[in-house]
């Protein structure tokens, strides 16, 4: 069974020129090459067009995507799966983005090719790692049974254990 998720992505768009002026339509995508077990059902709005912004103006936007992780495909290969999914890489330079094979890699693109955003594509990508679920399991006597038992008038016996699941994921 998968397990959903859904993260929201702030997009700022500031213009840094002196005169008013209208910036390129924006696409948000995630990774084409996202961790073992993870799928993106949508990215609501996949494109955002362009509108004009004064000098210095800066506005806003959110980005909801929504998906899934199986894990049962997530811990087949560990290292593709899991420990993907749980790292995050956005290592910023003007034209460096970071690793879009870990965690929930996004990115956005102004235009055809970011040719029109001022500072470069290194602030561009962001990304949120995913938690893997883990289970610990104790079982000991309830409270108030005895360590020994005594058998009834029918040879038959009750015990009362007091089990205990815990999430312990990471």
């Amino acid at each position: 069974e998968n397990d959903e998720f859904e993260v929201k992505y702030l997009i700022t768009v500031t213009n840094t020129g002196t005169v008013a002026g209208t910036f390129e339509d924006l696409s948000d995508e995630m990774s084409d090459e996202l961790p073992a077990g993870a799928s993106v059902e949508s990215v609501t709005p996949s494109t955002i067009k362009g509108e004009e912004l004064a000098p210095g103006e800066s506005k806003d936007y959110t980005v909801t995507v929504k998906g899934a992780v199986d894990p049962k495909v997530a811990a087949e290969d560990d290292n593709a799966g899991w420990k993907a999914l749980g790292t995050c890489d956005t290592t910023s330079g003007v034209d460096v983005q970071g690793d879009k094979t870990k965690g929930l890699y996004n990115q956005v693109i102004m235009g055809v090719d970011n040719a029109s955003d001022g500072d470069g594509i290194g602030n561009n990508d962001a990304c949120v790692s995913v938690a893997k679920p883990g289970f610990k399991v104790e079982k000991g006597l309830a409270e108030g049974q005895a360590g020994q038992i005594e058998l009834d008038e029918n040879d038959e016996f009750e015990v009362k254990y007091l089990i205990t699941v815990t999430n312990t994921g990471t």
